[in-house]
């Protein structure tokens, strides 16, 4: 017997064209009630922006990882895909800051949870950089200078000098990976002045200097 993609029987067919549209509506909110991922594939399939809230997206986070249980065993590693599909959906319809807030959440979950990781580390370090990349690709189609980049500016330097699982590294390219203009570039020196940074690795200050420029550098 083939265990293949079965194609819909006669009997399936029939009780989809008798089915009203308010059964046909009611089963798939049952069913989706107790099933979290079943739900955001649904979401992101047929959702528009506001569907889910940002606190309703990270309780979901959260709860994946709870229902995983022991993450830090060999292959029970949490799947993103998930989630990665709501900011893929979010891109899509062109919603930038929608689409680099929905990879906030997931590179922010990730991170702060990272301690509980042990011999997955390396499937969770490069999860982490796919969310910083879809951050990246957010913060470079907002286009440079632009007032739209530099709330993401300043929530990428707060990553990096809050981060405590060896992830900085990743959070400090994301500003030399946008391309970032004269504006940009000044803008986050700002910040840096004004955050200060002197508890990071030295190879962290390293790749920030060369995104911006030395901290003390006012030079345009």
């Amino acid at each position: 017997m083939s265990h293949g993609a079965v194609a819909p029987s006669k009997d399936m067919k029939g009780v989809l064209k008798g089915a009203s549209a308010e059964r046909l509506r009611a089963f798939p909110a049952s069913e989706m009630r107790a099933d979290a991922r079943l739900r955001r594939r649904f979401v992101n399939r047929f959702g528009g922006r506001g569907t889910t809230s940002r606190a309703e997206f990270r309780a979901e986070i959260e709860a994946a990882y709870e229902r995983t249980g022991d993450a830090g065993h060999f292959g029970a590693e949490l799947d993103f895909g998930d989630f990665f599909g709501a900011a893929g959906a979010d891109a899509e319809r062109g919603d930038r800051d929608e689409a680099f807030w929905t990879c906030r959440e997931i590179s922010g979950a990730m991170s702060e949870r990272m301690d509980d990781v042990d011999g997955p580390c390396g499937h969770y370090s490069t999860e982490h950089a796919m969310a910083l990349d879809g951050m990246v690709d957010c913060m470079g189609k907002m286009g440079p200078g632009s007032g739209q980049r530099r709330p993401c500016i300043e929530y990428v330097y707060g990553r990096i000098i809050r981060e405590e699982y060896g992830l900085e590294s990743q959070y400090a390219e994301a500003p030399a990976e946008t391309r970032a203009g004269g504006a940009d570039r000044r803008f986050l020196r700002g910040v840096r002045r004004a955050g200060g940074d002197d508890s990071i690795y030295p190879q962290t200050k390293a790749i920030l200097d060369g995104a911006c420029g030395p901290r003390g550098d006012s030079a345009r």
